[in-house]
């Protein structure tokens, strides 16, 4: 990503599928982004994180 970029992902549980949830709340997301928030990302530095765990991962810990 560039410095003037930003990501925006979402997980929604199944069961909640078909509602639109998450249209409603991305159209949200993007206006509060766009119109109420100033944030210029120059000169800063950010570190994002994504953690994942399977489920053989998960059983593995949980036995411990």
């Amino acid at each position: 990503m560039e410095d003037d970029e930003c990501e925006l992902g979402y997980w929604l549980g199944k069961t909640f599928w078909g509602r639109g949830l998450m249209p409603e709340a991305v159209r949200e997301m993007l206006r509060h982004a766009f119109e109420d928030v100033d944030v210029p990302l120059m000169h800063e530095t950010r570190t994002g994180y994504v953690n994942a765990m399977t489920r053989e991962e998960w059983e593995n810990v949980r036995k411990s």
